[in-house]
């Protein structure tokens, strides 16, 4: 199955957003593929977790992680899923793809990581559960700005608490 855009397909797609039943994804699926691009180059998973339908991602990823959905699959922008999920401030979703070895240090068009995103939005929970999954808080954008320049009080207390105190050597 192809990524390749496809109008009706985008239209039955973007239907999808206002249904509450999971088998009806399953049917879009099984006919045009998990990968299948909207317009922009974003697939199933980026605009259910851009329309805030959690629920349909989270399933989404459990049905298909081991079945051709790509994690890391990257709209035009150079944005996946997992950006999406730190701009979302969605920790359940950004755990999920974690531990289903999502790439959490993926830089978009401009350099921005996932982290860097949760961090300039001031999505704590995003920022934090990023940082417990070993996002690298020391990666620069382009412009050579690291997320270090955007970190609120309560991320900063976590990384002191978890990353700085954890690499001091022991006595």
């Amino acid at each position: 199955m192809s990524t390749k855009y496809n109008e009706e397909a985008e239209d039955l797609m973007f239907e999808l957003f206002d249904e509450d039943d999971f088998t009806k994804v399953i049917s879009f699926v099984d006919k045009y593929g998990c990968d299948f691009v909207d317009r922009d180059g974003r697939n199933l998973l980026m605009n259910f977790i851009v329309e805030g339908k959690s629920t349909f991602a989270i399933e989404l990823i459990k049905q298909y992680k081991m079945n051709g959905l790509n994690l890391d699959l990257q709209d035009d922008s150079g944005w996946t899923a997992l950006h999406f999920a730190a701009q979302e401030n969605s920790p359940e979703i950004i755990e999920l793809l974690a531990g289903s070895k999502a790439n959490l240090n993926i830089q978009e068009e401009n350099g921005r990581t996932p982290l860097f995103i949760a961090i300039f939005d001031r999505n704590d929970k995003s920022a934090i559960t990023l940082l417990e999954n070993g996002a690298d808080i020391t990666v620069n954008n382009n412009s050579g700005v690291s997320p270090m320049s955007f970190v609120t009080k309560k991320v900063k207390k976590w990384i002191n608490e978890n990353l700085i105190t954890n690499s001091k050597p022991t006595e």
